[in-house]
């Protein structure tokens, strides 16, 4: 411990000894000094100062997350991390110090730590195993000046890359187009950017996928390489930064910048990424030319917004990706009270700037609403329903009922009211869905995205196919990159049995969206179905590196393995799923299929007493994967009265195949008007 200015300090729970010396092992052969020693776990006053002083002195902090971390509610470790983001404050904020690594597959959004943690995408080493490039990654930080700190990332292993994280973690956002984008190297992303339908070839098991998609992170400029050429008519919004003091404007920032995507969406030729590809990189160390690569973009903008007492500061600047050369940028002092209008302003001018270096034409459209508040209460509210962890959708729901009361002709609002309870399906509030989603397209029936979620509800509530097309349609008419109704599109072809319609909308949704986890999902349905398993595989594991901790991962990484007749496989992903009602749905299909009997039949039971009330589709399904086809239709029928969705999919889903032939199932699919 000679070297404390290039020291690595490396924290663990005591359950994850093993994993965190196979760490510090490949560290040290690396060259590396790490303050790890499992002999000194000791304890005491003594020890207590050393690890004190260890935490000031050292030059980066590892923090190992696992299952057994989020099982203590107590533990020395605790203390480690607290002391370590306590010493933040004390940094420049452009200095990295904070690793995060992953040793299983606790997922980021659930994960009991820090919140300065959830900065940047975690480094994930399985079980501890180590490669090369990631000890070279730490080594070449530990080399670097600490202004030059934050242009460097450690590797990425399966699940994402990782970044230190700087002072008070929101350096990290400002620093997020300042480093390597190691999360590019997670086995084929590219693939989802320009050409998601390649295929490398069946994947093994998927602790090996995992270690060697981190021996590929270092790997990723290579691949990126191979991606077509960006057109020259292409841009993609990055989420705006938020530089207020309070740190409490990011709302705003947030849904500035969707605003601006959905601007630019309306002009024609020009490529815009959606939503979720451009935040894709918020809290990441990419450099804007990494960013444009992947998302395979000629252009970027990006901005930041600044708020200190009654006045305002936007700043926006719109950048060449290729030579970093600046086309425009502006600053727009105004005062909070022009809040909203200050967002039209911004939005018309940088449109205008584009008219000018990129397409020649110009978007038209008003603002939803002159309500300031209801305005500000659907960017709340959006906020929440992207972020999606625990209780935010409830918060989306209260936002957009506070925006409606707010002003009750807020199309918008109504809109994505609907959208977000039709997936709450425990509410069971479908008569309110359905009506907000009929008043959406009532208020506004010029806007795409009003009968894109009306169509989604007429497909998946009311199971009106034709009505849900004609939404779709008109949708598409308005815009035809509408992300919802593309996506919705090729659910529908589906359900329809027009598999190769769907994947051409498919494909349109995932090349508007390469980031979007549903939509690689609800591709790789459609392939599994068509008999193309080699490519369903490929689409559900990249799916789970786009979103780890996304619901019903590892339910259609399962549901795939399954269909392949891999039942072991297929249990083991199941087991794994995030989302306990998807779990037990998976498990039970399972468990079954692999033989374990009283797994399955108790996991059956638990649905029973657990979730009838939200999932009787899922119930339906089991039962009829047993063959016991009164049950299941029993099941089918509560589903239908309470116009649950999922309801769609028997028509192609193969778990029902023991009952396809039994004269109830064909009455029903006939009354469903389902082929």
């Amino acid at each position: 411990m000679n070297n404390p200015n290039g020291a690595v300090f490396l924290s663990y729970a005591s359950e994850d000894g093993e994993a965190a010396a196979r760490i510090a092992a490949a560290l040290r052969a690396g060259g590396i000094e790490v303050w790890f020693d499992r002999s000194e776990l000791r304890g005491g006053d003594a020890w207590d100062r050393q690890i004190r002083r260890q935490i000031h002195d050292c030059a980066l902090f590892i923090a190992v997350i696992s299952a057994h971390t989020d099982a203590r509610t107590e533990g020395y470790f605790r203390r480690e991390w607290r002391l370590a983001v306590e010493r933040l404050g004390d940094r420049a904020e452009d200095a990295p110090f904070m690793l995060p690594v992953v040793i299983d597959r606790t997922g980021e959004a659930s994960a009991r730590v820090p919140e300065v943690f959830r900065q940047v995408h975690w480094t994930r080493l399985a079980d501890g195993e180590t490669p090369a490039a990631f000890v070279e990654q730490v080594a070449r930080l530990l080399s670097l000046p600490a202004e030059a700190g934050a242009a460097a990332t450690p590797a990425s292993s399966h699940l994402g890359a990782s970044a230190p994280v700087a002072a008070h973690g929101h350096a990290a956002r400002a620093a997020s187009r300042r480093g390597a984008l190691a999360a590019l190297g997670i086995g084929g992303l590219a693939a989802l950017v320009g050409g998601y339908l390649l295929v490398e070839r069946p994947w093994r098991s998927h602790d090996e996928a995992a270690r060697q998609q981190t021996a590929r992170a270092a790997q990723a400029p290579a691949a990126l390489a191979t991606a077509p050429a960006a057109p020259e008519k292409s841009i993609a919004v990055l989420p705006f930064l938020d530089m207020s003091e309070k740190k409490d404007q990011e709302y705003f920032s947030d849904g500035l910048s969707e605003e601006l995507i959905d601007l630019l969406t309306q002009i024609p030729d020009l490529r815009v990424p959606a939503r979720t590809s451009s935040f894709y990189f918020k809290g990441q160390h990419a450099t804007l030319a990494e960013i444009a690569r992947a998302l395979n973009v000629s252009h970027v903008l990006e901005g930041s917004v600044r708020k200190a007492g009654n006045t305002l500061r936007i700043t926006a600047q719109l950048v060449r990706a290729d030579n970093g050369y600046h086309l425009w940028s502006q600053t727009f002092d105004r005062q909070t009270a022009d809040i909203f209008k200050v967002q039209d302003e911004i939005a018309q001018a940088v449109v205008a700037a584009l008219r000018v270096n990129l397409v020649g034409a110009r978007p038209t459209g008003a603002a939803e609403t002159e309500n300031l508040t209801a305005h500000n209460l659907l960017l709340e509210g959006r906020f929440f329903q992207g972020r999606d962890t625990e209780g935010d959708p409830e918060r989306a729901i209260d936002a957009y009922e506070r925006a409606l009361e707010a002003d009750p002709a807020y199309a918008l609002a109504w809109a994505e009211l609907a959208w977000t309870l039709q997936w709450e399906w425990a509410r069971q509030d479908f008569e309110r869905t359905h009506q907000a989603a009929l008043k959406a397209v009532e208020l506004r029936p010029d806007l795409a995205q009003t009968h894109a979620t009306l169509g989604w509800i007429e497909a998946q509530r009311t199971y009106e196919w034709a009505k849900a097309e004609a939404e779709y349609d008109k949708a598409l008419s308005l815009e035809p990159s509408n992300m919802r109704a593309l996506w919705g599109k090729g659910q529908l072809a589906r359900v329809l049995k027009r598999p190769d319609e769907s994947l051409r909308y498919y494909r349109a949704a995932l090349e508007r969206d390469p980031m979007s986890a549903p939509a690689a999902q609800g591709f790789s349905t459609t392939l599994m179905i068509t008999g193309r398993m080699a490519e369903a595989e490929a689409q559900v594991r990249r799916a789970l590196e786009i979103g780890p901790d996304i619901h019903t991962g590892y339910w259609y990484l399962g549901r795939v393995l399954l269909q392949k007749g891999d039942a072991p496989g297929a249990l083991r992903e199941m087991r794994l799923e995030t989302s306990a009602v998807w779990r037990r749905y998976g498990v039970a299909l399972a468990a079954y299929r692999a033989g374990q009997r009283a797994e399955a039949d108790a996991t059956l039971a638990e649905m029973l007493e657990r979730d009838a009330h939200v999932f009787p589709v899922g119930i339906a399904s089991v039962y009829a994967s047993r063959g016991e086809a009164g049950p299941a239709m029993s099941w089918l029928e509560r589903a239908r009265a309470g116009h649950f969705g999922a309801l769609s999919e028997i028509s192609t889903d193969s778990v029902y195949n023991p009952i396809r032939g039994d004269a109830r199932f064909i009455a029903f699919l006939r009354d469903m008007k389902l082929p």
